[in-house]
């Protein structure tokens, strides 16, 4: 795991823990773009605000970084409905 945690440049690892890991985001620069992220999350434990303090520690990272677009998406499956409110 440590390899994938490594990234490249414009990648980040975004990891809530608590001696576990929690909850984990990637954000990634969309190509062919300026200043536009993609953000994938998961949250290991939903109702709890870990998916909130991720995605507000990566939007302040990036405003932070002058960044003008920030992606979230999720799937548009019913078993997702909870994920598509938080959104």
């Amino acid at each position: 795991m440590a390899g994938y945690l490594a990234g490249t440049p414009g990648e980040r690892w975004l990891v809530a823990d608590d001696g576990a890991v929690v909850g984990l985001a990637f954000v990634v620069a969309e190509q062919m773009t300026e200043g536009t992220f993609n953000l994938l999350a998961m949250a290991g434990r939903q109702g709890q605000g870990i998916g909130r303090a991720i995605l507000a520690y990566g939007k302040a990272t990036l405003a932070a970084e002058a960044a003008g677009v920030l992606l979230v998406v999720t799937s548009g499956l019913p078993d997702y409905a909870p994920t598509q409110a938080f959104i």
